[in-house]
């Protein structure tokens, strides 16, 4: 609500009060769009709703994957994708000892992997493509891998994602799912490092560079991790060691976009109820974990690359 609340009363200001706006939502089919509409309308009340605060400003929503065209051709001037692009269009490979690549994976599984990422970056850029007017801007936030860091990469929520795939298998060993469960969940994203972002845009005869989409800046931002910041404040100003607290926000952060890999990754031939009861009990597993770790030595902080493009 903040950013697009700024950004339209940028665009007002410089195009006048009277200059109509529309904004397009897209989300997948599954994801629950009655939450968006009421927060747009104010039923759910914060953060506040730009739309009851402006005239002359339209919302729409497009209930269509990203990897599909999903507005009009030569349509939009701006578009704006957060945190969304390194999830893939299908799950390339299967990480036999993991739910996502590590430092045991195979040559064979990373290269599977890297490459439906390539695949997917070039779909998405060349959809964006045929959106944009001339002139239009394509802004993309994602998550990205650490590069060098520490003697080796380490990618986002390294932590975290070690610590799913510790317990997951440990419900593998104990047969509280069998291994044939735990082989078959696996995080269907890549996180992409800078080169394999501004790849596209370097070579000036692929697909996306001759669609007419041009690199005018890329950054890489390291976001320091805001759960461990709260401890340590608390920590610091009241003398709280609140591990418990560090340990709920934490999880319940990466939940919701964590959850559906475990649910599927579970037998078909188990009930709604059953599979639920597994994965809460994984997930509080891993709270009761992290709540008996020093947050110094747990923590993740955010690494995340900002790509803008123009379609000239």
């Amino acid at each position: 609500m903040a950013i697009f609340r700024e950004l339209l009363a940028t665009l007002k200001d410089h195009h006048g009060p009277n200059t109509q706006f529309q904004v397009i939502y897209e989300v997948l089919e599954m994801n629950d769009f009655n939450s968006l509409f009421k927060r747009m309308s104010g039923i759910i009340p914060d953060p506040p709703s730009y739309l009851l605060e402006m005239d002359n400003v339209y919302v729409l929503a497009s209930v269509t994957n990203f990897y599909k065209q999903c507005v009009p051709s030569n349509s939009m001037h701006f578009m704006l994708s957060m945190t969304s692009v390194h999830w893939l269009s299908r799950t390339p490979t299967t990480f036999k000892d993991s739910i996502y690549k590590d430092a045991k994976s195979s040559t064979g599984e990373t290269a599977a992997l890297n490459k439906q990422a390539e695949l997917d970056w070039d779909t998405f850029l060349l959809k964006r493509s045929r959106e944009l007017k001339r002139g239009g801007l394509l802004v993309v936030d994602t998550c990205a891998e650490f590069e060098d860091r520490n003697a080796g990469d380490r990618y986002l929520l390294e932590s975290f994602i070690g610590l799913l795939t510790e317990i997951w298998k440990e419900y593998s060993g104990t047969g509280k799912i069998t291994k044939e469960e735990f082989v078959n969940t696996n995080l269907s994203f890549c996180l992409h490092n800078m080169e394999q972002m501004t790849r596209p845009f370097d070579n000036k005869t692929s697909t996306v560079s001759r669609s007419g989409l041009t690199l005018l800046s890329a950054e890489a931002v390291v976001n320091p991790d805001v759960f461990y910041n709260n401890w340590r404040e608390k920590k610091e100003k009241e003398g709280i060691d609140d591990r418990e607290e560090f340990a709920r926000m934490y999880v319940s952060a990466h939940r919701n976009w964590s959850n559906s890999t475990f649910m599927n990754g579970l037998s078909a031939s188990r009930s709604l109820e059953e599979k639920e009861q597994i994965v809460d009990g994984l997930y509080d597993d891993v709270k009761k974990r992290i709540s008996r770790m020093n947050p110094e030595i747990f923590k993740d902080d955010l690494k995340f690359k900002y790509i803008v493009v123009r379609k000239e």
